[in-house]
Formats: structure tokens, sequence, C-alpha cells
């Protein structure tokens, strides 16, 4: 009966020891899972680091093509304002030389050297 009652008591160990066992598993994969889940977190906090700095990259990528863009136009603008100026000097600096070319034209002095000179007038 001895024999029996070891017997049983070895049983009984042995399924006490296959439970710790199987618990000591669990917990292990249990520690892993964790493990896991604890390191994809922090690469998702590195990727929104990334991405927040992207962001920040873009923002002033945009804040610099926006003060680039604002020069071009008051560039574009004062050279349209330039351009108009130059376009009425041009505009009254050819009809005084038309006018004066009239009057000679109309006192009889209609030589080639009455409309010679250095300017060349086109429209």
């Amino acid at each position: 009966n001895e024999q029996n009652s070891l017997s049983s008591q070895i049983q009984i160990l042995t399924q006490q020891l296959k439970y710790e066992h199987d618990t000591i598993n669990q917990f292990k994969h249990l520690r892993q899972q964790q493990n896991q889940t604890k390191f994809e977190q922090q690469q998702t906090i590195l990727n929104s680091f990334d991405f927040l700095n992207e962001i920040n990259q873009f923002k002033n990528r945009l804040d610099t093509l926006e003060k680039e863009r604002y020069e071009l136009e008051e560039k574009v603008r004062r050279l349209q304002e330039e351009n108009t100026n130059y376009k009425n000097r041009f505009i009254k600096e050819n009809n005084q030389w038309i006018g004066s070319r009239s009057i000679l034209a109309l006192s009889g002095h209609t030589n080639l050297s009455a409309f010679t000179g250095n300017k060349c007038f086109m429209m």
C-alpha cells in the first residue's frame, strides 16, 4: 500500500510539475507578447516623431516657398511698373521726334540730314 501511496504522490507531483511548467510557459509567452507590444509602441512613437519632424520640414519649406513667391510677385510688379514707365517715356520721346520732323517737313527742310539721328523708333 505504501508503494501505491508513493506512486500516487509521484503522479500528483508530476501533474503539479506539468501544471507549473505550463504556467511558466504561459507567463513566458505573455511576457514575449508584452515585449513585442512595447517594442511596437516604441516604434510607433519613433515613427510619430519622424512624421512630426517631416511635417515641420514641410512647413518650413512652405514658408520659404511662400516668401520666395511674395518676393517674385513683388519683383514682377516692379518690373511691370518699370516697363510701363519705359513705354510711356518711349511714346513721349517718339511723339516729340515725330513732331519735330513734321515741323521740319512743313518748313521745307526735307533733306536726309533732317531725318538722321541716333534714335531708332519702332512700335
